[in-house]
């Protein structure tokens, strides 16, 4: 081991335990400990009552302090010590301690010596080689690490341009399928305004007939109206006459202002335009349910696929591998050991249709599980352990539940659609080519739903229709 610095050492005996450095007005404390007078007053600042030393902790009653002037000039005399004692050391490349130059390394101490330090006590036992070859070995080792980091850096690199590729081709993907989604959507809003502009012109139509009927009646009316009331004021005005002309010719008055003939009035006939606001109500209806009631487009979690089934790569469908595990996977989001999966996305809220393509004799089920079922270890697919679903079994569909075989309608299935209304807490399951109904759970549902499908059989698969 290198000899400790003496200088190093003066320093660190004059130096203040506060602010590491030369002491500057030291002051003494009652346990003997030195300090700078500003340090220890900052330290104490704020403090009421009894105070303690900074460096052993001794409590004092009150600030008490002595100035210690001998230290003070002890510190001033080593700094020019220490600072005439840097002037005068070896040059660079020497040793400090023999003033010799430095051709050895000390493999132990890692550090340079030079031929007198060989010979010492300290390091005569310790492995020296000349400094030259150190120099090259340490750069051989410096090298390596340096071809090592620089094989490292080429990889990362490499990795970034890949990675950077991957995310922008992910990118490219997005920004195509955003447009075709903003272009569908706009196609959709050109169809809907193609069916809402018939509507809207059926409807202007008939109310512009409406109001011409109405206008000409009403005209008719009024001039009617203007007839009579000149009638009854004339009438009304010859009450008024004198006896003797009142009577004056009197049968040829009563035939002038008898009851005038009018045109017939008949009301402006509404049936049919109200037959017609009829059928484009019900257009404007079954345009809606239409819109309102479009089947969902679904795909498969794969993380959820117990290891033996093969998942489609756009998810879309699900059968049996050829080659079935039978350890079970670490992943807790997998089924095991049922033969299960569920779909990607899950429901809190709405009504939800889907149609689901089964194949195979039987050996399948389909329906809802809640987002918590249980995934790993043996499970009962029952509405109390939250699964609504119902299953092809030899020919005949049953619910899974207390329902008897005999319930089950025996037709062969292909398409199936399941129907979740959540806020209602029903699951109804319907044959899609004739709408028939096969069954219907009720629930009262509090976390997501998701949807489910299970494949006991090797001969059963499962597509997802879109």
């Amino acid at each position: 081991m290198a000899a400790p610095n003496p200088f190093r050492a003066l320093e660190d005996e004059l130096s203040c335990p506060i602010c590491l450095d030369y002491f500057k007005d030291p002051v003494l404390l009652c346990c003997g400990h030195n300090f700078c007078q500003a340090c220890i007053t900052m330290v104490w600042e704020g403090l009421e009552g009894h105070v303690s030393c900074p460096q052993c902790r001794k409590r004092f009653q009150g600030k008490s302090f002595q100035p210690n002037t001998l230290l003070g000039a002890v510190v001033e005399k080593a700094q020019l010590v220490v600072s005439q004692a840097g002037n005068e050391r070896p040059a660079a490349g020497t040793c400090q301690k023999h003033g010799e130059a430095l051709h050895l390394y000390c493999q132990e101490d890692q550090a340079l010596i030079c031929v007198v330090c060989d010979r010492s006590q300290e390091h005569r036992a310790h492995a020296v080689v000349p400094r030259e070859e150190a120099t090259q070995e340490y750069k051989e080792k410096l090298h390596k690490h340096l071809e090592s980091l620089k094989g490292e850096k080429q990889s990362r690199e490499a990795l970034t341009i890949s990675e950077g590729r991957r995310i922008d081709g992910v990118q490219a993907r997005v920004k195509a399928e955003r447009q075709r989604v903003t272009s569908t959507f706009q196609q959709l809003h050109q169809l809907l305004q193609e069916k809402e502009q018939p509507l809207l012109e059926g409807l202007d139509s008939m109310a512009q007939s409406l109001r011409q009927l109405h206008q000409e009646n009403m005209a008719s009316l009024q001039q009617e109206v203007l007839v009579l009331h000149g009638l009854i004021t004339e009438l009304e005005r010859r009450c008024q006459l004198p006896d003797l002309e009142l009577l004056k010719d009197a049968r040829s008055t009563l035939s002038r202002y008898k009851m005038p003939t009018f045109r017939r009035w008949d009301p402006v006939p509404t049936d049919s335009l109200e037959e017609t606001v009829r059928h484009i109500s019900c257009k404007r209806c079954a345009l809606w349910a239409e819109m309102t009631q479009s089947k969902e487009i679904l795909t498969l979690d794969a993380s959820s696929a117990h290891p033996g089934l093969v998942v489609a790569p756009d998810r879309r469908s699900v059968r049996h591998g050829k080659k079935v595990l039978c350890s079970q996977p670490r992943d807790p989001q997998r089924f095991f050991p049922a033969f299960c999966i569920l779909g990607s996305e899950g429901f809190s809220s709405g009504q939800h249709i889907w149609e689901v393509r089964v194949e195979g004799k039987d050996g399948w089920a389909v329906g809802v599980a809640k987002e918590s079922v249980r995934r790993q270890g043996p499970m009962g697919l029952l509405p109390q352990n939250g699964v609504w679903a119902v299953e092809l079994g030899r020919y005949k569909l049953l619910p899974f539940g207390p329902a008897r075989p005999q319930e089950g309608p025996e037709c062969r299935l292909s398409r199936i659609q399941v129907c979740l209304d959540y806020e209602e807490g029903r699951v109804t399951f319907a044959n899609s080519e004739d709408q028939a109904l096969l069954f219907t759970f009720r629930a009262s549902f509090t976390e997501r739903i998701f949807p489910f499908f299970w494949l006991w059989s090797h001969h059963a698969q499962i597509t997802l229709c879109p």
